[in-house]
């Protein structure tokens, strides 16, 4: 079996991650369900936890709070797409994120294992944070 890393990004990829900066700026939980499988792996430096999409769909509230960590906007500034098969790629991405206002950017890397289903839709399956 080959993989494919490529930096042509396909068009659904670009698309899927371009709608996922919006909504990591702007929280709005159908937009987000659409994205995460309904229980997804998800992973830090400090180890990996299996997380039903409701429950991960009722701490968006807190990441609007302005006084929260995570309210801080991000941009989206690389992606790399590694196809797997035809049902599942890995997508390293890089971000920055804003530091407070006026604040210096601060860079984030993640990776995802996407799920592509039958019909074409891809959903987070997998979704790795570098950094804490």
């Amino acid at each position: 079996m080959s993989q494919t890393t490529s930096t042509e990004i396909s068009a659904d990829v670009r698309e899927f991650f371009a709608e996922f900066e919006r909504a990591s700026n702007h929280p709005d939980p159908d937009v987000v369900g659409e994205q995460f499988a309904p229980t997804f792996l998800t992973g830090d430096p400090n180890g990996i936890v299996p997380v039903p999409r409701a429950a991960f769909l009722a701490t968006l509230p807190r990441r609007q709070d302005p006084l929260s960590a995570r309210a801080s906007p991000v941009r989206l500034i690389g992606l790399e797409q590694t196809d797997l098969d035809r049902h599942y790629l890995l997508v390293r991405t890089e971000w920055l994120a804003a530091v407070g206002p006026g604040g210096p950017d601060r860079p984030l890397t993640s990776t995802f294992l996407l799920h592509r289903d039958a019909g074409g839709r891809l959903t987070i399956a997998v979704y790795l944070k570098h950094t804490e």
